[in-house]
């Protein structure tokens, strides 16, 4: 068995440890192979990773939103739909404010009628408020 001190940079079983060189917080992109949901490492702010037939960024912050327990066991924390504009196809949240667009704030089973007024709800969220994840060129780049 082996220990780690998290605030030394002396190396642990051959492994450097390498300190963070900012400090996270809201709205910074970190990327890790290992714990995906982790941060470790800051991306490069001056150039951030654009998608495939990105038309516009979109204007909602991902980072710290709140993971939802789902009756199947799984968990979420944002679950998305997409559908065409004149601006392109705009990917919209299905989860706001921490619950499903959905009467009782639960996921609906996938291809019930649930889901599809789910969906709805959030095209009408879209137009009400303009929040979006996104806007692509194709519905394919949309839903990459």
């Amino acid at each position: 068995m082996s220990s780690i001190d998290i605030a030394s940079t002396q190396p642990v079983n051959n492994a450097p440890v390498v300190p963070l060189s900012s400090t996270p917080g809201d709205g910074d992109q970190y990327n890790s192979s290992l714990f995906p949901s982790t941060p470790s490492q800051p991306q490069s702010q001056s150039q951030p990773s654009q998608s495939a037939g990105l038309v516009e960024p979109g204007n909602i912050n991902l980072s710290g939103r709140p993971v939802i327990q789902n009756a199947d066991g799984s968990h979420s924390s944002e679950y998305s739909t997409s559908f065409g504009t004149d601006k392109g196809e705009v990917l919209v949240p299905t989860v706001v404010n921490g619950k499903f667009l959905t009467p009782d704030g639960t996921k609906p089973l996938k291809g019930s009628k649930q889901e599809q007024q789910m969906y709805a709800r959030a095209r009408d969220h879209y137009r009400q408020t303009g929040e979006h994840m996104g806007i692509f060129d194709t519905p394919a780049n949309a839903d990459a």
